[in-house]
Formats: C-alpha cells, sequence, structure tokens
C-alpha cells in the first residue's frame, strides 16, 4: 500500500514534533506543510535527473502545418528531454533534432526539429500528418488532502521531516527545533538522491549540486 499524506503528519507529529495525538499540529495545519515538502522534494529530483520522473507519451499526431502540440502535448510534463516521429502507419520512430529556435527553413514531410520555448513543444511544422512520440519528465500528482498518496518509494522520511521542521519554525516559532529537524530531512534527502543517482547514472544526464542545508 503507498504512502499517504496522512501517514506523514504521522511521523511527523509523533516522531518530530512530539504531538502523537496532534493537540497542537493537527491535520489541517499539518497538511500545506506537506504540500510544500511534497513540492520541494520534487524539484530536487526534477534538478538531479531522478528517474522517478521520466515519462513516455502515447502518440500524438501533430497535422500537416500544426507548429505546437496543442491540447495534446502532456498534461503533467515539466519538461521535455527528446522527441522522435513517424508517419502514420509506420512502426518505426526517427529522432528529431532539438533547437533552441525554430530554424529559418523551408517545410518537408518531416517534422525535424522541435523547440522547447514558453513551456510549449513547437515545431517548424510538415507538409504531412506526423505521429510523435515524447520522452520527458513528469510532475507528479499534488497532495490535495490528508488521502492523497504521496508517490513517491521511500519518501515519507523526508517529507514528514521536512514538513515538521517548517511546522516547528512557522507555527510553532521554534527555529531551533525546526533547524534540527531540518538535519533528519537532509539525511533523508542525500540518501534518496543517492539511490536515485545510481539509477541514472550512464544515461548522460547532468545533475545539479544540492545544498546540505534546508531554507525556508
Amino acid at each position: 500500500m503507498p504512502d499517504l499524506a496522512s501517514d506523514a503528519i504521522t511521523e511527523a507529529t509523533s516522531v518530530f514534533l512530539n504531538d502523537p495525538s496532534k493537540t497542537r499540529f493537527t491535520d489541517a495545519i499539518m497538511l500545506p506543510y506537506i504540500k510544500r515538502a511534497h513540492r520541494e522534494l520534487q524539484l530536487r529530483f526534477h534538478n538531479n535527473g531522478i528517474s522517478v520522473l521520466n515519462e513516455v507519451s502515447s502518440t500524438v499526431t501533430i497535422g500537416a502545418g500544426d507548429l505546437t502540440m496543442g491540447v495534446n502535448q502532456p498534461s503533467d510534463m515539466i519538461e521535455p528531454r527528446h522527441l522522435e516521429e513517424r508517419a502514420s502507419g509506420e512502426t518505426t520512430y526517427v529522432d528529431m533534432q532539438q533547437k533552441i529556435w525554430e530554424p529559418d527553413d523551408e517545410q518537408t514531410s518531416h517534422l525535424r526539429f522541435w523547440v522547447w520555448r514558453e513551456e510549449l513543444i513547437q515545431f517548424l511544422g510538415a507538409t504531412e500528418a506526423r505521429e510523435v512520440r515524447v520522452y520527458y519528465l513528469k510532475s507528479l500528482s499534488a497532495i490535495s488532502g490528508v488521502s492523497s498518496p504521496l508517490g513517491i518509494l521511500n519518501g515519507l522520511g523526508f517529507i514528514a521531516a521536512r514538513s515538521a521542521a517548517l511546522a516547528a519554525k512557522f507555527n510553532g516559532q521554534n527555529p531551533v527545533l525546526g533547524q534540527s529537524i531540518d538535519a533528519e530531512a537532509v539525511f533523508f534527502l542525500n540518501e534518496l538522491i543517492r539511490r536515485g543517482t545510481r539509477t541514472s547514472q550512464g544515461m548522460g544526464v547532468r545533475r545539479h549540486s544540492f545544498r546540505k542545508t534546508l531554507r525556508g
């Protein structure tokens, strides 16, 4: 059974905030901090190229002359990494080339190029309809309530500790306790990044450094 936001709240209040009955730190108080910690972990994964965010779209048909993916662009996409195309009915895809700007070139029967601009996948266009597949980094399902799944294997420790640290600092007015709990959050974060980067080795993903302390 996947870990839920309620599990993170229980661990945060009982292990880190010494409030197992949630007298002070209720579900309603803790949920915004759970959401914040969840978003932070997703950002850390994104910045470090962690494979849990990798996704492949279903086949999208780009009509003749179309310059964007339009409403067919994956709704959970944070950033596209690679595109490939084929003619309708073909079984083999060919790689497309990413550009910074759309080339000043004539359209052909192939799309050939793609551009990521204004958070849209954009094309030079083709004279014929093409089928496209997108490899991308996805966003996790947002936390909406205490019954929402966290969606990250072994992410419970970080989310519980980080949300507890935020609650201690901003609701409990205890920055010293918050800083102490943040040290636990950093431990969990380092372990998650270490595990995730091991699975990404050899994939050519540029990983960004991250701080040993958490702020805010």
